[in-house]
């Protein structure tokens, strides 16, 4: 590697076993039904101006929750509710209602069919608690920080990549993070993989594997990466290799991927590496 590397931040590696696994469950809702009524107070198209609106309405109506609209299949896109009710049973819409616009007049209702597996169906919110404490002085955060996002593997699981704000190491990041989570089917029981994981992708399994890469590194404007390698089995970290991109995993017990270095001229480097998964 060249002398003008930075770290960004480390790699957060934790060697995990089905014995002792690391929780994050976090339960924010009853179990829901596939429809629901929703008792909206704000509705916005951008992440940061409905946590804005949940602030602003804070003192009016404490307990409120934000909903992504894209979780309900009979919505339009792209748009971020502010909920003071999510209603199962439909006789109650009204009196819910009632109350809502007793104290915010422009409140509404509307019905929500849940998408099958997706975050609000697995009780999991699109943003996290920790995001409403980010500070008005970090100017360079944007949506694409604040939105936690949930990934499907064909016969693998799901991998939630949530974001969070860490307000006790703001540096070149602004107390930006984000974490990879994985369960197979349970999200309460969904299990840290990497607590510090910036562009995560190119999930793949094969052969009783999965693997992915992390940006872990900054060298020059280049983003380094480490590609991490899971027994699928027993949910265990078998293998890192530093400074490599793209993995793949190729018979038998083997990996390849992109070897990254930088040169004199601040140059990105890529070369093919394999290596062994029996070491």
């Amino acid at each position: 590697m060249a002398d003008h590397k930075i770290i960004l931040f480390s790699i957060g590696i934790f060697y995990l076993s089905f014995s002792s696994p690391i929780y994050a469950g976090q339960k924010i809702a009853p179990e829901l039904l596939n429809e629901v009524r929703l008792i909206i107070i704000s509705t916005k198209t951008t992440a940061s101006s409905i946590l804005s609106e949940k602030k602003k309405y804070s003192h009016v109506i404490p307990e409120t929750q934000i909903i992504f609209s894209d979780e309900c299949s009979n919505l339009k896109s792209g748009l971020f509710f502010l909920v003071s009710d999510m209603i199962t049973q439909p006789e109650k819409e009204k009196g819910k209602l009632k109350i809502a616009k007793s104290k915010i007049k422009d409140a509404y209702a509307r019905k929500c069919q849940i998408k099958n597996k997706g975050m609000l169906d697995l009780g999991l919110p699109v943003i996290h608690p920790s995001i409403e404490k980010v500070p008005d002085s970090a100017v360079n955060w944007d949506d694409s920080d604040r939105v936690s996002e949930l990934k499907h593997v064909a016969g693998l699981g799901y991998f939630l990549v949530e974001r969070h704000y860490m307000s006790n190491d703001p540096g070149m990041t602004e107390g930006r993070l984000q974490s990879i989570y994985y369960f197979k089917i349970d999200s309460k029981q969904k299990l840290l993989l990497q607590r510090h994981c910036w562009d995560f992708n190119n999930v793949k399994n094969e052969n009783n594997y999965f693997v992915f890469h992390c940006a872990t590194e900054m060298a020059a404007d280049h983003f380094m990466h480490s590609s991490f390698v899971y027994d699928a089995k027993i949910l265990k970290l078998i293998h890192v290799s530093e400074y490599c991109r793209n993995p793949e995993l190729i018979k038998p017990n083997s990996m390849r991927c992109k070897a990254e270095s930088v040169n004199a001229n601040a140059e990105l480097i890529l070369k093919d590496k394999v290596v062994s998964l029996l070491n």
